[in-house]
């Protein structure tokens, strides 16, 4: 795997961190500003991703998370801006 890849897979796992422990301002600094998400339950920008997790945090059931299978699409000219889709399970 190439340390680019490798970096892709740190900021998933600092992404689900920063999430499950309300660490806002970590959340934030991991995409750029204008960048969007798209997870099972929320599609669109990111910052409004963030604002939805802050007003449900603490409302919903909390478990630990085991990121299980991933995989990295990385620049290229078939590939968009970046890519990942990794398969999480609760603990």
């Amino acid at each position: 795997m190439s340390g680019t890849a490798v970096g892709a897979r740190e900021l998933v796992q600092a992404w689900g961190f920063a999430r499950d422990q309300g660490r806002w301002d970590d959340l934030l600094a991991i995409f750029h500003p204008g960048g969007e998400i798209a997870v099972s339950w929320f599609r669109g920008p990111y910052s409004e991703f963030v604002a939805h997790c802050q007003r449900n945090f603490g409302r919903v059931i909390k478990g630990e998370y085991v990121t299980l299978s991933g995989s990295i699409g990385l620049p290229s000219k078939r590939c968009p801006p970046a890519q990942a889709r990794f398969t999480t399970r609760a603990a």
